[in-house]
């Protein structure tokens, strides 16, 4: 085993790995054909949604099986529960479809899923059309385990049809009255939801695979999963997904994403065409659950893996979050909190260095570390934001046009102070900036293409141990680092080098950068037609900066435009 590092101790002595079998190797094997209970697959021309339920409940009652679909349009016209051991079986998303068709709920009274899940369950190839539904496919957390869905077509209108046409006409409404209902029926359930087709809680082994889909507004939102696959899913529409997972695969997917979490590796995605929303095109904020804005917060030992917070939470209320020692006496690490009651936090394993009672300044986060972005496509969207805290992350070999770039914030971040800790940038290729977010003279100075540094808070340690090298900037792309803050700039322990930038107005711009930060190395970065190559606060060239360990070693910093 490899651990990326490169050092001495990169590779483990071999391991023995284990491979067992599939949980679903141990399902019944009996089969349900959903023809043989009075199921039709003529379309409209026949409500199949008893015949199904028929079905689905003799597999229940044998322990499990497979309920068959053969080819054929099958309309339903009742959410339907899908029960352990069961896998959902069509013919393939051309031959077996599903149209769901909205007259059994009014307006404002969308079913709260549309196939709800337990455990044990696998949906594999079927096409989905629908409209005015509620969340698509529904699991939710507790003994939830064991979710394979696959080989998917869904296309939703969410914001058309109506209840019946004796809705409208027994009330007297004009059809358009109907549409402004269900329009708001639409935001309302967008706001409580946040999801159209997926909506995971709490999932052990969730796997998704080649899903073809088209809706309006979020396409899923997995949250609180463990071991979750994510791979060719394909979306077509203007929206956003939540992923919050464990120990996660997401490959060869056309989304945008909000992610946290823990252990991912996202490869060879394309995030493209993000309209709302900032234009974010990737973003991990989120609030702190304990925290401040002057980051004040401190705890109490208990003993090596007990501590006393200042404030009282739900009994497991911050389980699977990240207890963070922010300032003071232990800082720079993180444990996850694996139960709390109360005051009282207990987390996975004693920290190596122990924070001091009452002064070390704490937080407790949602987790995101160990994550790698990989080889992905970036068109035409906004930032690429670590926005919020990130620890452990690797940012490399993407490919980035038409954006904003990459955003670092670690500081104040919804009332609750996260930093940024342990990240490398590293041979990614950013280019053509031609990116609009607003059209003023505002505009041009604060969202310029980017790779962007920023800190701001009331902490030192908001930006620590960061790794900018071997990036290609070009077509006006630039490195900024200290975007603003408080007092000083607390960006620590960070290299910039060998990175290549060219056709651009500016290179390396270090105007808000100063004496707050230490142990900053920038050297070895080529420049070619950029019009400013350098552009440094006065304050890095003061004594007391050079001590600590500001070290700009370009020849083009030997003529860099001084400011302040």
């Amino acid at each position: 085993m490899y651990n990326g590092y490169g050092d001495d101790g990169c590779w483990s002595v071999p391991l023995e790995i284990a491979v067992g079998a599939s949980p679903k190797a141990a399902w019944p094997k009996e089969v349900f054909n959903v023809k043989d209970f009075g199921a039709k697959g003529i379309g409209q021309h026949h409500n199949d949604t008893p015949n199904i339920i028929s079905a689905l409940r003799a597999a229940e009652e044998n322990g499990g099986g497979t309920v068959l679909f053969p080819r054929g349009t099958y309309m339903l016209v009742h959410p339907i529960t899908v029960p352990e051991n069961v896998t959902l079986k069509g013919e393939g998303i051309i031959k077996t479809k599903f149209i769901w068709v909205p007259y059994n709920w009014d307006t404002f009274e969308l079913p709260d899923a549309m196939i709800r899940m337990t455990k044990n369950v696998e949906i594999t190839g079927i096409d989905i059309s629908a409209q005015r539904l509620g969340p698509l496919f529904v699991a939710n957390g507790g003994d939830g385990e064991n979710i394979y869905i696959n080989n998917i077509r869904v296309l939703l209108i969410p914001r058309g049809g109506a209840p019946s046409d004796s809705h409208f006409r027994g009330n007297n409404w004009e059809p358009h009255t109907l549409q402004g209902l269900v329009a708001d029926e639409r935001n309302i359930f967008t706001h409580v939801n946040g999801s159209l087709v997926f909506k995971m809680y709490g999932i052990e082994n969730l796997q998704i695979h080649n899903i073809d889909s088209s809706t309006e507004g979020s396409e899923y939102v997995i949250s609180g999963c463990k071991n979750v696959h994510i791979s060719d899913y394909k979306r077509t529409a203007e929206g956003s997904t939540v992923l919050s997972a464990k120990n996660a695969l997401i490959e060869n997917c056309v989304c945008s994403l909000g992610l946290s979490g823990s252990n991912i590796h996202f490869a060879r995605n394309t995030l493209k065409d993000r309209l709302l929303n900032n234009r974010e095109i990737m973003t991990t904020d989120g609030g702190g659950q304990y925290g401040s804005p002057d980051g004040r917060l401190s705890m109490q030992k208990v003993d090596e893996t007990t501590f006393r917070l200042e404030s009282k939470f739900p009994q497991n209320k911050l389980k699977d979050m990240q207890l963070v020692i922010q300032q003071g006496m232990g800082a720079g690490q993180t444990r996850c909190i694996i139960e709390n009651s109360e005051d009282l936090v207990k987390i996975d394993e004693p920290f190596v260095v122990a924070p001091e009672d009452g002064i070390s300044r704490v937080s407790v986060l949602e987790t995101r570390k160990n994550t790698v972005t990989v080889s992905n496509k970036l068109y035409n969207g906004g930032v690429y934001a670590f926005y919020g805290v990130q620890m452990n992350s690797v940012m490399a070999h993407n490919d980035l046009e038409k954006t904003q770039g990459f955003y670092f914030k670690g500081g104040l971040t919804y009332n609750c102070i996260q930093p940024n800790w342990y990240i490398s940038v590293a041979e990614n290729t950013l280019w053509d900036a031609n990116f609009f977010k607003f059209t003023c003279e505002w505009y041009r100075f604060n969202f310029d293409p980017k790779i962007e540094i920023a800190a701001a808070s009331a902490l030192e340690n908001n930006q620590l141990c960061l790794n900018i090298c071997r990036n290609e900037l070009k077509d006006g792309f630039y490195i900024t680092v200290g975007s603003g803050g408080e007092k000083n700039i607390p960006i620590k322990d960070m290299i910039i080098q060998n990175n290549s930038i060219s056709d651009s107005r500016f290179g390396i711009n270090l105007k808000n950068m100063n004496n707050g930060c230490r142990g900053v190395l920038i050297t070895d970065n080529i420049f070619e037609n950029v019009e400013a190559p350098y552009i440094v606060n006065r304050s890095c060239l003061e004594e007391n900066c050079r001590k600590d360990g500001i070290l700009l070693c370009d020849k083009e910093a030997e003529t860099a435009e001084i400011l302040g």
